[in-house]
């Protein structure tokens, strides 16, 4: 049996921060994107658009490790940033969801997509996905060739961390319109495999990751309520995301009362967690205690409360390990918008800068810039002819150029 979330649709109103941004629906279904009917799978872009052809070609001799390496090569003929077409969420989808469907390796596939929720910290994005692409293009025709209804549910987790990570790698690449397709389909899959702590966890995530997807705060807010409905009592380390991501949305929309409240929700969620999620620091599926200092560092940063601000942030990177240098990196921002709010601006924009510039520039992707660009905002209106500005924005273009149009 799925899970049934009884909460406020999850729809990109109009007078969201990203005007345009609205998906396809299906009629009588708000907030739904649109399902093309009967898309069979496709292994290869068919043109230079990254089009998926319209009929099925035979699998490769080899099966699925051939036809992931021959998909790995089209998308490297196509180029760094080609990756297979925004249909591709609902095709997995829908075969996921056949009654018909499945036989396969279960284990060999929970085993590739729990994989990627270690690699994807360290990875860079542009392979990752294409990684993703292949290893989900293979899953594709894995499904369709079986016909055993009862390995249907054992496949849907995996489907459901693969989408998870490719929407937040897609998010980094800028590419926010395709990150939302994989967020729905992560929902559906999560949902319908019956795994409440799964559905939790999707939700946490995408709660958490729509803060730098431009998505409108009152839709972070409700899908992060929606994770916290769907949890109940239970503490894990999606409901510990949720809180976290609304307290940093509330805190973004000046309601300090009510972020405050959130953070200590998550404070009290963390304090429930078992040793397992606590102490799992190398992949996404933890929830260490460097994650809540974090959060806390973002919470008092933008609510003006620089001194409880300074001392999460030092406690974060006390327990941030060397490598983590992107989530290093934010808390470096979150300490330069501080500067700045303490008045020291042009300090606060040149550690803004210093920070951005050490990052390897393939890092330097949405989840860096948009903190950056909250230190550029801090800036009074005055203030801002300085040159420190100016070098913080030169900075920045050079990541720029790896993101894409949403």
């Amino acid at each position: 049996m799925g899970i049934t979330v009884a909460a406020t649709p999850v729809t990109d109103v109009a007078g969201s921060s990203n005007p345009g941004s609205a998906e396809p629906h299906n009629a009588g279904q708000p907030g739904r994107p649109r399902i093309p009917a009967g898309l069979p799978w496709g292994a290869l872009p068919a043109n230079d658009s990254g089009r998926l052809p319209e009929q099925t070609p035979p699998v490769p001799e080899g099966g699925e490790e051939m036809l992931r390496r021959t998909v790995l090569g089209a998308l490297a003929t196509l180029g760094a940033g080609a990756t297979l077409d925004s249909d591709l969420p609902w095709k997995v989808f829908s075969a996921l969801a056949r009654e018909d469907t499945v036989g396969a390796d279960h284990d060999r596939w929970n085993e590739i997509a729990w994989e990627y929720g270690y690699t994807y910290l360290s990875t860079p994005r542009t392979d990752l996905v294409a990684e993703l692409s292949a290893d989900i293009a293979a899953l594709g025709q894995t499904i369709e060739r079986t016909a055993n209804e009862r390995f249907r549910h054992g496949l849907r987790p995996a489907g459901t961390r693969m989408a998870v990570v490719m929407a937040m790698a897609q998010t980094d690449l800028g590419r926010f319109r395709s990150a939302r397709h994989w967020w729905w389909l992560a929902r559906q899959l999560a949902d319908a495999s019956g795994d409440r702590d799964l559905a939790v966890w999707v939700r946490g995530n995408e709660s958490m990751i729509g803060l730098y997807q431009r998505r409108p705060l009152p839709v972070v807010v409700t899908v992060a309520e929606q994770a916290v409905a769907v949890a109940g009592r239970q503490a894990d380390a999606g409901t510990a995301e949720a809180f976290g991501a609304k307290a940093q949305a509330l805190a973004l929309m000046g309601r300090a009362d009510e972020a405050l409240d959130a953070l200590r929700a998550a404070e009290q969620t963390f304090d429930r967690l078992p040793s397992t999620v606590t102490g799992e620091c190398e992949s996404i599926y933890g929830w260490p205690r460097q994650r809540l200092h974090h959060i806390e560092s973002f919470v008092h940063t933008h609510l003006g409360g620089t001194a409880a601000a300074y001392q999460a942030q030092q406690c974060a990177l006390a327990l941030y390990a060397a490598d983590r240098v992107v989530s290093r990196s934010q808390i470096g921002l979150h300490r330069a918008v501080c500067l700045v709010k303490d008045g020291e601006i042009g300090e606060g924009l040149r550690q803004a800068a210093t920070t951005v510039d050490r990052l390897p520039v393939e890092r330097r992707l949405r989840y860096v810039t948009t903190i950056a660009d909250r230190v550029l905002d801090a800036v009074p209106e005055r203030e801002r002819g300085r040159p420190e500005m100016d070098e913080l924005r030169s900075v920045l273009a050079v990541g720029r150029q790896g993101e894409e149009a949403s």
